[in-house]
Parts: C-alpha cells; sequence; structure tokens
C-alpha cells in the first residue's frame, strides 16, 4: 500500500488534506523500492504535547464504557507519550496481549491503530480517534470513537479512566 492508502485508512479523504492538515512548509514523502518512507524539508506545526503527555504518560487505564469492544473491566492499559508519539501495551480479561501506537493531533485529542491477540486465538487491528479529559475527580479519561480494520467488523465508542492503585 502506497502512502495515499494509509492516509485514507487513518481517516483522510486525500493524501494532500492529510499532509496540509499537519505541515506548516511544503513537506515531500518519497517512497524507495523497498517500500520505505522517508520525509525531507518537513515542518509541522507545533501542538501543545504537554498536557497529553501529563494525563498519559507512564499512567494506567481501565475501561469504563465499551460494549461494542472487547476489552473489558480486567483490561488494563498502560501508555506512553514521547513529544507527538502515543503508544501503549494492553491485556486482560478477553484480551492476551495487545498493542498501540498512535500519535497526538491536537491539543487533546489523538488517533491510535491497535491490535490485540484474544485468549481464544483471534488476532484483531483496529483504528481510533479520541480526546483526552479529566472527570470530575480529577483523573484523566479518554474517549473514543473507533472500528476494526482486520479480523472483524464494525466498531463503536468507548470510555476509560485512569486505573488508581
Amino acid at each position: 500500500m502506497g502512502v495515499g492508502g494509509w492516509f485514507r485508512a487513518l481517516g483522510a479523504s486525500s493524501t494532500n488534506s492529510m499532509l496540509s492538515s499537519v505541515a506548516t512548509k511544503w513537506l515531500r514523502v518519497i517512497e524507495d523500492w523497498t517500500g520505505t518512507f522517508r520525509l525531507k524539508n518537513a515542518t509541522f506545526m507545533e501542538i501543545p504535547f504537554s498536557q497529553i503527555s501529563e494525563r498519559l504518560n507512564n499512567r494506567r487505564f481501565t475501561v469504563a464504557d465499551n460494549t461494542q469492544g472487547l476489552s473489558g473491566a480486567g483490561t488494563v492499559f498502560h501508555y506512553h507519550v514521547e513529544e507527538d508519539a502515543i503508544w501503549s501495551t494492553y491485556q486482560g480479561g478477553r484480551i492476551r496481549t495487545g498493542n498501540q501506537v498512535g500519535r497526538v493531533t491536537g491539543p487533546d485529542t489523538i488517533e491510535l491503530l491497535f491490535q490485540c491477540l484474544t485468549t481464544d486465538g483471534e488476532i484483531l487491528a483496529g483504528w481510533s480517534r479520541g480526546t483526552v479529559g479529566v472527570d470530575h475527580a480529577g483523573r484523566p479519561t479518554l474517549a473514543f470513537v473507533w472500528g476494526w480494520l482486520s479480523g472483524a467488523t464494525g466498531g463503536g465508542e468507548s470510555s476509560y479512566v485512569e486505573l488508581v492503585a
């Protein structure tokens, strides 16, 4: 899949619309014969990552609501943030192991790709777009719209709250 296909898989109507939303200067993407992508002459707009980093980095979250999904009360997500990059691992309940990778898209918004191996041996993958917030008790929260890309169909909405030990 070329770079345009990847941007469309992330929800962009075209490669140009996705690139123009994140670049303040001309951005050139080169795909060489091995399929490796390189960014040249790129200057990205600044997004205040510190708020998201403070609310997510090295914190664990549990499911508050996910009626259409596989993760449940026993699933724990452990997030990490470095600048605009986000990644996590998760497990528990029906999830044997899973991971996510994504990026910050705004002052309180993120997008992620996720994959997991279930306790039934299924391999599933999907996408999500979410908002990072705070609940009435001051605990960080996550609210997502998500969908399956492989292994299942459909999608839904889910919410998560920081797990306090």
